[in-house]
């Protein structure tokens, strides 16, 4: 198939000016507002960087949040994210170090 990483141009082209326009203006994207939280929401703020190099681990890898912590990090937190999330699993892991017995979390 000669041609078939080209657009579909089975549109018509416009008519007229305004018809033109209109196209034009439909096809804009549209930016999405982030939600940034209100003031009074916010429990948990983290500013500054976290420099790769001398703070982490030489190579990252990839976590996903389930839909409730990250809901529950976009309403109450602000900040940078990757130091809101490990700020959150030092506080966890200082908790479990504290208790000092096994838990046994199954899903």
């Amino acid at each position: 198939m000669v041609g078939g990483h080209l657009k579909n141009k089975s549109k018509s082209a416009p008519k007229s000016m305004e018809e033109f326009i209109a196209g034009a203006e439909d096809n804009k994207k549209k930016k999405e507002v982030p939600f940034t939280p209100s003031p009074d929401q916010i429990l948990l703020s983290f500013t500054g960087r976290l420099d790769r190099g001398k703070d982490c681990d030489s190579k990252g890898f990839l976590v996903y949040l389930k839909h409730d912590n990250a809901r529950d990090i976009q309403k109450h937190c602000h900040g940078s994210k990757q130091g809101i999330i490990n700020y959150l699993v030092r506080r966890g892991l200082d908790s479990l170090i504290e208790e000092g017995k096994l838990q046994l979390v199954i899903e």
